[in-house]
């Protein structure tokens, strides 16, 4: 399928468009927080002291609660040629998340048409109804979920040109084992949008097929399984993560506290309405056409379908809540939303969708193109205001975090710092202590999961000269005991971080 250099032209404007448009106060908006900061920090030690790790109390120890080796690497490399910043740090993810629009606008030109495609960009951008959800958003943070789902669209879109030219197979299991190495959250769900397929195939004796999706899925687990022993190779005398972080997947990954599922429910019902509906109208679809069908878009579409689909049951049945775990839902099931949407309005024709809205209301035409119609007229006019309200919010800016840290490196030079608002540790030239791991875990069940927790966790075991405590610190209570004890006065207020000195 070739493109018309009309598409080329707006699609690579908008691109364009994209990272220009990111770059301006990228370092404080949206303002740096605890998940960023285990990153950049982890990135910013190893290019710096050659430790791929954080330093508690000055000693080196695992990278913690950073992202995995990829988002790490790539953070690195944006240091060592832009020089080491929060900017630069998340200018990777910026170049990550025009990616995967482009991937978006790629996958949904082949599997549908320039309508679909075009729609779906607006879909991702315009329509996800929460900042958490929407990739202009995410794209601005270093997290890990701009990279895995650039390397995951990647490997469904060479999966898909395989069938054209066959070089492209081990290209889909490189992609597909770098997005699950980046992140272990995808596996179950990409695993089954294979070999759910897979088994279909195998039944219906389509062998060339099956040996397709069979050879892929098995070389991106070797990728994945292999990727460690390559970032030992990068990575010298490196320190191994610590076995507590694996409780953390599990506190994550499969709650079953009421209140985190009810507040799963309400996101779907606030943000996740589009995506729904175009599943909904995929799997119609797809019991249309898949059996009558041999057509390659017809399996990449059924393959994304389930991953989507079963991403989608599991946030809403056994996950945390979190909205930025739907997020990858929102985005993927972009191109589902928009073929929904498409189809609903005659190919986004106002004309035409105002009308059947009108049968349907004042002449009492009811059937299913002038429901669907009504449907995304409500879609489109309720979620896309809220949406760019919500991305108003871009234009707020906080530098707290790194005045913070300046303040604190006037301090004398063998001064200890306990903090549990570890974003200050990127801008920090002090020695600096924080929570274990599996305190830090501890700490998540107590404040996400409403656990009753008991933290065995003292401070002053190691004499800190000074305590920070900003956002993290205060929900999470860990210091409420010595500060209520007067081990600490408080000498400063800067912005959401108090600092505090020992009493002695």
């Amino acid at each position: 399928m070739t493109w018309r250099w009309s598409e080329r032209f707006w699609v690579g404007g908008l691109l364009i468009a994209f990272v220009v448009l990111q770059m301006p106060n990228l370092a404080y908006a949206p303002p740096l927080w605890r998940d960023e900061g285990w990153t950049l920090t982890v990135a910013r030690n190893w290019i710096e002291r050659g430790h791929y790790g954080m330093f508690l109390a000055g000693e080196p120890v695992p990278p913690g609660l950073a992202a995995a080796f990829p988002t790490v690497a790539s953070v690195a490399l944006s240091f060592r040629w832009l020089g080491v910043g929060v900017w630069q740090g998340r200018l990777v993810q910026v170049v990550f998340a025009a990616g995967t629009l482009a991937l978006l606008f790629a996958l949904a030109r082949r599997l549908y048409d320039r309508r679909v495609a075009f729609g779906t960009l607006f879909v991702v951008v315009c329509l996800s109804g929460h900042l958490e959800a929407n990739l202009l958003y995410i794209g601005r943070q270093v997290l890990a979920e701009p990279l895995m789902l650039f390397f995951l669209l990647l490997g469904y879109w060479c999966f898909l040109r395989a069938f054209e030219r066959w070089i492209f197979l081990p290209f889909a299991a490189l992609a597909w084992g770098i997005a699950l190495f980046a992140k272990l959250q995808p596996l179950p769900f990409w695993s089954a949008s294979l070999l759910i397929p897979l088994g279909w195939l195998i039944v219906a004796r389509q062998y060339p097929r099956a040996m397709m999706v069979g050879a892929s899925f098995i070389g991106a687990i070797i990728v994945y399984q292999g990727a460690p022993f390559a970032q030992s190779l990068i990575v010298q005398n490196p320190i191994p993560a610590s076995p507590i972080l694996r409780e953390l997947f599990f506190v994550t990954a499969f709650v079953a506290e009421a209140n985190n599922h009810l507040f799963a429910l309400t996101a779907i019902l606030l943000i996740g309405l589009p995506t729904l509906f175009g599943l909904a109208y995929a799997v119609w679809q797809f019991s249309r056409e898949m059996r009558a069908s041999k057509d390659p878009k017809v399996l990449v579409r059924w393959m994304l379908l389930v991953l989507v689909g079963s991403w989608f049951i599991w946030y809403s049945a056994l996950s945390v809540g979190w909205i930025r775990y739907f997020f990858p839902v929102v985005c993927i099931g972009s191109i589902f939303a928009a073929k929904f949407l498409c189809d609903a309005t005659s190919g986004f024709d106002a004309a035409k969708t105002l009308q059947r809205v009108g049968d349907l209301l004042l002449r009492r035409r009811a059937n299913r193109t002038n429901w669907g119609a009504l449907v995304a007229l409500i879609l489109l006019s309720v979620l896309t205001p809220i949406t760019l309200q919500q991305l108003a919010r871009l234009r707020h800016s906080d530098s707290w975090a790194e005045r913070t840290a300046r303040r604190l490196n006037e301090l004398a030079p063998d001064a200890l710092i306990e903090s549990y608002d570890n974003e200050l540790f990127f801008w920090l030239d002090r020695r600096y202590h924080f929570p274990p791991d599996q305190v830090s875990v501890a700490l998540i069940r107590r404040v996400e999961l409403g656990q009753n927790m008991n933290v065995d966790y003292n401070p002053l075991d190691l004499n800190p000269d000074y305590l920070v405590v900003g956002r993290y610190g205060k929900e999470s209570g860990v210091y409420d005991s010595v500060l209520a004890a007067g081990a600490f006065r408080l000498i400063e207020r800067s912005g959401p971080f108090d600092i505090y000195q020992r009493v002695r």
